[in-house]
C-alpha cells in the first residue's frame, strides 16, 4: 500500500560545527522578548537589513547606529560593546 522510503543519513555542515560568539544584539533579543531582528531594528530606527548585516558580521556597526542602539536600550547595550564584537572568522559570510 505504502512505500516507505529508508531514511537520509544525516549531514554535517561544517558552519554549525564550531560554537561562534553570539551579537550582543542577539543576546539582548533574547532577554527582552524581542521576536525578530526586523523589529529590534524598528526599536532602534535603523533599517532591517543593515541590522542583520550587522548581526552576520557582514558590515560593521558605525559609531551613529552603536549611539543609537544604546540610547534606544537605555544603555544596555552600550557602544563600546557593540563597536568591540568581532565576528569569527569564518562565521562573516
Amino acid at each position: 500500500m505504502y512505500e516507505f522510503l529508508a531514511p537520509t543519513p544525516l549531514r554535517r555542515f561544517a558552519r554549525y560545527d564550531k560554537l561562534v560568539p553570539m551579537h550582543p544584539i542577539l543576546l539582548y533579543m533574547g532577554r527582552k522578548g524581542i521576536g525578530t531582528q526586523a523589529d529590534f531594528a524598528r526599536l532602534v530606527h535603523l533599517s532591517p537589513s543593515y541590522v542583520n548585516d550587522v548581526v552576520r558580521g557582514r558590515a560593521p556597526l558605525g559609531r551613529k547606529g552603536a549611539l543609537k542602539i544604546e540610547k534606544a536600550t537605555g544603555g544596555v547595550l552600550s557602544v563600546q560593546e557593540l563597536l568591540s564584537w568581532e565576528p569569527a572568522e569564518d562565521h562573516a559570510a
